[in-house]
């Protein structure tokens, strides 16, 4: 027989099986109104006895948004879990910040009292759920520093005056591609500490892009070399 004090029940659940209680009591009455001896009132009164204990305490609109609150904190963990961008430890934080906003969500759908508030909290825990970030702030920082530590790099490319245009040109694209590797590099990584190492290979990769003067180099030691030979040339006598 439903109780009006169980929890799991909104008021409309309730209502509902206690006007079954009901039907099936004044069933049971008309039953033992018509019985014609004392055996035929007994079993009619264990009969109707029987069906309102059966009537069902089915807590149909909470089981349903519970329901619903789980299936959506399993699709917010896939996605998360499949996402590329983060690593193991964002997606692991992610889906712990998922877990709790469902258990929160259910928790409210439990104390919950009508279908409106059921279905009000349901709703409220899976825009919660959803509205979880997936933040890759791990692999963003480090492309970050990337693009920090290529930026300087060719800005001293830039200013160093040994080098030709054509010499700074071809230091910066070195630099462009060290720094695409890295982030490619980044990007595949599947931990923090695999990001960090990727971030520090990839600018020390940077820094050490050459910055070597070949052009005026190669022409100074050049010059310097037809000097030398001059200064040893035998000087020419005129013969009177």
């Amino acid at each position: 027989m439903p109780s009006k004090n169980d929890p799991a029940l909104t008021r409309e659940e309730k209502d509902a099986a206690k006007a079954k209680v009901d039907e099936e009591a004044k069933k049971a009455k008309e039953a033992i109104d018509a019985a014609t001896s004392n055996d035929a009132v007994t079993a009619q009164k264990d009969a109707g006895k029987d069906a309102i204990n059966a009537v069902p305490q089915t807590p149909t609109a909470k089981t349903d948004a519970k329901n619903a609150v789980d299936q959506a904190a399993t699709d917010k963990k896939s996605a998360i879990e499949n996402d590329p961008a983060l690593t193991r430890e964002e997606k692991d934080a992610a889906k712990a910040k998922v877990d709790s906003e469902a258990k929160k969500a259910k928790d409210a759908i439990d104390a919950a009292t009508s279908n409106a508030d059921v279905t009000a909290q349901k709703d409220a825990g899976k825009n919660a759920i959803n509205a979880v970030p997936q933040t890759p702030t791990a692999k963003t920082d480090a492309k970050n520093a990337v693009d920090r530590a290529a930026t300087d790099k060719k800005s001293a490319i830039e200013n160093d005056p040994a080098l030709t245009r054509e010499e700074k040109d071809a230091a910066k694209a070195k630099v462009d591609e060290e720094a695409k590797k890295a982030k490619d590099a980044i990007d595949v990584a599947t931990s923090n500490a695999d990001v960090t190492a990727k971030q520090s290979e990839g600018t020390k990769a940077i820094n050490d892009v050459p910055q070597t003067p070949t052009a005026k180099t190669d022409a100074k030691k050049t010059q310097w070399i037809k000097r030398r030979q001059t200064r040893r040339m035998p000087s020419k006598t005129i013969q009177l």
